[in-house]
């Protein structure tokens, strides 16, 4: 079949939109879930896809599909690979279509403020090409630099200044995409319901379940004229996470608004000028820590400890994460919450202004702009800290979920306790709305030696204790990440009696299941 599959579309597009080569086809294998890098670190079988076809234009979208209805073969949509739930992973008897190819500008209308651009475009260069013009999408994912404008629609993405702009789905005004059935569709908002007017919203965040999106109509911004970043110290993730809801209940339209917990605030905390906290004063706080501890657990811990809090290291923090969790917990709890705010710059110095008063009200300490203007620099360098952790033979991975807020502190607790003799757990809430806010987890774990267990079952029970916690505690098993392979067995009882209605819409959509089956 495969020869047949890959000689039909090669009569049917160009001999260089389709390629059969090894490299190419282990290029598309995977996205960046870490659990392939736990399976290629084990030697596991890798499944490749029977070709990778590069469609040019919406006509050639349509050609692939005709053509996988009639050998009846799946399709797995690839955009640049950025993902981090399997959203993307190949299946051995499918064909992967990689829209790297369909990264065109189609237009920019300066005075209705709206884009239109193709899927495959990657958001830094959309970005750039609209603060050419003048505009800005406001979308930052940490991923800019290396995920596309079609990942971010079937993901749901939410960026860094999501507080102002909104998630992907609040930006987009129409798409087009090819359904599994080949046909070419127009999916809009309509400010006047009647049926069929929430596909739209069914095709965004669908994760290609649904349709391969070709190309975005989206509401673009005039770039601002300033920026303000202010840095706050709280008494904790409970303090923190009333001063962000009064804040929004308030009136207040934060460009960005994100606490960090009170480990992840030390290893994150700067002063004003850049420069890190005082290592005396830190290992004298330590050293006190430490006494509180078990006398076989001091011994390395202590060290341990220091270097994370001065090296801002998770990997030193693995080998014990319960007595680590012990250590931490006494740590003082003062967490740094971090507020901007954009705009004119009269508009955007009275909003900082009147963010600084609030939070100092509720018992905020003001830190001055080092610690905003320090985050807002390094913003996107988180991305590329995993690796050192990888190379130690351990693993790291973040979880991204949301809550409302009554349900958040006990929900980032539960998390902590599900994990606490288990893997190092850290966290930021960000992506805060009037109605609750994003959790974002990073936990980093070793499998033990002697457990008998390997590293990639070590993980994946990591990964289901965290999520047992999430949706026993009532929040939602992703926010901005999508669901993909990693979460995907919580769907069905996140949504209770309504999954059922998705097979309805994919049998609506997908009538003969070719679209990234699998994946729902």
């Amino acid at each position: 079949m495969g020869a047949a599959v890959v000689r039909d579309l090669a009569d049917k597009l160009s001999s260089d939109q389709v390629s059969v080569r090894a490299i190419d086809r282990r290029h598309v294998a995977t996205d960046q879930w870490p659990a392939a890098l736990l399976a290629y670190r084990q030697h596991a079988p890798l499944d490749l896809p029977i070709c990778v076809v590069s469609p040019e234009s919406a006509a050639d979208v349509q050609a692939i599909v005709a053509i996988a209805i009639k050998h009846k073969i799946g399709i797995v949509p690839y955009g640049t690979g950025s993902g981090v739930v399997g959203g993307a992973w190949a299946e051995p008897d499918a064909i992967t279509v990689d829209f790297k190819r369909m990264r065109k500008v189609l237009s920019i209308d300066r005075d209705r403020l709206v884009c239109e651009a193709e899927g495959g475009i990657v958001g830094i260069h959309l970005e750039n090409h609209l603060r050419r013009h003048g505009l800005t999408l406001g979308h930052f994912p940490s991923s800019i630099i290396c995920s596309s404008l079609g990942g971010w629609l079937v993901g749901r993405s939410a960026g860094q200044f999501s507080c102002r702009y909104g998630k992907i789905e609040d930006m987009v005004l129409s798409l087009r995409a090819v359904d599994g059935k080949g046909e070419l569709c127009t999916f809009a908002s309509d400010p006047l319901p009647k049926p069929g007017a929430d596909d739209l919203q069914l095709v965004v965040g669908s994760e290609g379940t649904l349709a391969l999106v070709t190309d975005a109509r989206l509401r673009v911004w005039p770039k601002p004229e300033a920026e303000h970043y202010w840095g706050f110290e709280v008494n904790g993730v409970a303090h923190g996470l009333e001063v962000m809801r009064t804040l929004l209940r308030a009136g207040y339209a934060p460009t960005v608004l994100r606490l960090y917990d009170e480990f992840d605030s030390r290893v994150a905390k700067r002063k004003a000028d850049g420069s890190e906290e005082d290592p005396d004063a830190l290992s004298s706080q330590v050293e006190r820590i430490a006494r509180d501890l078990p006398v076989p657990e001091r011994r390395g811990l202590l060290m341990q400890l220091k270097s994370a809090l001065k090296r801002r290291s998770l990997a030193v923090a693995l080998l014990n994460p319960s007595a680590m969790r012990f250590a931490i917990d006494r740590l003082p709890e003062k967490c740094t919450l971090i507020i901007g705010c954009e705009g004119s710059e009269r508009l955007s110095q009275a909003m900082m202004e009147g963010m600084r008063q609030h939070c100092t009200r509720q018992g905020a300490s003001d830190l001055g702009k080092g610690p905003g203007v320090a985050w807002y620099h390094g913003r996107y360098h988180v991305s590329y800290k995993q690796s050192p952790v990888f190379m130690l033979g351990a693993y790291v991975d973040t979880m991204e979920v949301s809550a409302p807020w009554p349900k958040v502190v006990a929900l980032y607790d539960a998390v902590r306790d599900a994990l606490k003799d288990r893997a190092f757990v850290m966290a930021h809430f960000s992506h805060a709305y009037l109605d609750g806010c994003a959790l974002y987890f990073t936990f980093a774990s070793m499998a033990p030696q002697n457990a008998g267990q390997d590293e990639l079952a070590h993980y994946k029970e990591t990964w289901q204790r965290a999520l047992e916690a999430v949706t026993t505690h009532g929040g939602a098993v992703s926010h901005h990440h999508g669901v993909g392979l990693a979460k995907r067995a919580f769907l069905s009882a996140h949504h209770g009696p309504l999954w059922e209605r998705f097979s309805d819409v994919k049998a609506r959509f997908d009538p003969h299941g070719l679209l990234n089956r699998g994946k729902w």
